[in-house]
């Protein structure tokens, strides 16, 4: 159940359900928020989404954050 709360449709072709779990690249614009970019298995197209981060991905993205010092939520010096 928890996966399909992150499908939907492929824009170009309709008939394959991509599911944001399973993105291909993860562009992290805030915290809670990224730009997904995903391939249909049905028509190979690629598709880019904005869309808030699941619950599921947040600890991995905060982690991936933290090995690059990309200071995720941390206070920067003014």
């Amino acid at each position: 159940m928890q996966r399909e709360m992150y499908s939907f449709v492929c824009p170009n072709c309709g008939s394959a359900l991509l599911n944001l779990l399973d993105y291909e690249s993860l562009m992290v614009l805030r915290a809670d928020l990224g730009l997904f970019t995903m391939a249909c298995p049905s028509c190979a197209a690629k598709t880019s989404m904005l869309r808030p981060i699941p619950p599921l991905l947040r600890d991995d993205v905060g982690t991936a954050a933290a090995e690059i010092h990309a200071g995720m939520g941390r206070k920067l010096d003014a």
